[in-house]
């Protein structure tokens, strides 16, 4: 299959995600039928994102390769609140790919590729503390590879894939929360299951399943911390925290912190910077040279610019 059809044909699933929940969103906004009573404690809202780059260069004495990229990201959000209760929920969605070079075999390369879910309900005790129950779900739509360009005798090799490895993360505990801007969550009852359900990678023992095994779980503690600020105008910032520590392993703590920048130049044009930092002790890892080199920190960060559609109610909108 040519690649560049395939990483399209990605592209086309965002885009249909994204449209299905915008139409929802309209007609929803529209529907008279529904109860009053009931849509009056719900706010929800999201942005859809498109990015695209292309760099083309024709007898350019300074030199340089041309390069063609693009991307999407999507964010949806839902709450609701009434009373001592509160549930939210929070989805995050993102995918980009790049090609440099001008040879048939320069194929397109993932450069960015997130699907995150994050809910969480809250049952208040007082003005800050509340009892939480919370699932972190996540993974990537797509496949990646480990490229070897220095060695034309092995191209690139398969590390991962959709659910492979997925993760998914319930946990149930006390949370101090200050407003809508921070929360601290401590869970001595959680729970770290691990999925690779590719036959390859799940043979091969990837991301901490024995071989072949498909799915790990692991009973243990678990941290979570969220932060969302406008810190200047038009520059809002969102941070997602996740620590687990496994009641068998004390020593070992896994940690996921994924942060968010949004800044807005005019009603469509957006910056946005996203990282995310992983450890994981269950998560071997090789250098350039194809050499072990164990656990060790994963960072990742993408720049975009581009256009930005915002829908339905505000995240701080109260």
């Amino acid at each position: 299959m040519n690649a560049g059809f395939f990483y399209f044909s990605k592209m086309k699933q965002i885009f249909s995600i994204a449209l299905v929940i915008l139409s929802y969103a309209a007609l929803a906004q529209n529907d008279s039928t529904q109860s009053a009573d009931t849509v009056k404690y719900w706010k929800s809202g999201g942005k859809f994102g498109v990015t695209f780059q292309n760099v083309g260069l024709s007898n350019w004495s300074a030199g340089g390769d041309p390069s063609t990229s693009f991307g999407a990201n999507f964010s949806l959000f839902a709450k609701y609140e009434k009373g001592a209760h509160q549930w939210r929920n929070v989805l995050e969605a993102a995918y980009g790919a790049q090609k440099q070079g001008r040879s048939s075999k320069d194929n397109f390369r993932k450069n960015n590729d997130l699907l995150l879910f994050i809910s969480r309900y809250n049952r208040a005790l007082s003005d800050k503390w509340s009892f939480a129950v919370s699932v972190d779900f996540r993974t990537q739509f797509d496949q990646g590879y480990k490229y070897f360009d220095d060695d034309p005798t092995k191209q690139r090799e398969r590390v991962s894939d959709f659910m492979a490895p997925g993760y998914l993360s319930p946990a149930i505990g006390i949370s101090y929360r200050i407003k809508d801007r921070l929360e601290l969550s401590l869970s001595p009852l959680a729970n770290k299951t691990t999925f690779v359900l590719d036959d390859s990678l799940s043979n091969a023992g990837a991301f901490g399943v024995s071989a072949g095994d498909k799915v790990r779980s692991q009973q243990g503690w678990n941290f979570t911390g969220t932060y969302a600020k406008e810190i200047m105008k038009n520059v809002k910032l969102r941070s997602n925290l996740l620590l687990f520590g496994a009641y068998d392993n004390l020593g070992a703590v896994d940690v996921n912190w994924d942060l968010f920048l949004d800044m807005k130049v005019n009603n469509l044009i957006t910056a946005n910077f996203t990282l995310q930092t992983l450890y994981d002790e269950d998560i071997e890892l090789k250098d350039e040279n194809d050499n072990p080199i164990g656990p060790t920190l994963q960072v990742r960060n993408v720049l975009n610019v581009g256009l930005t559609f915002n829908f339905g109610h505000k995240e701080d909108e109260k």
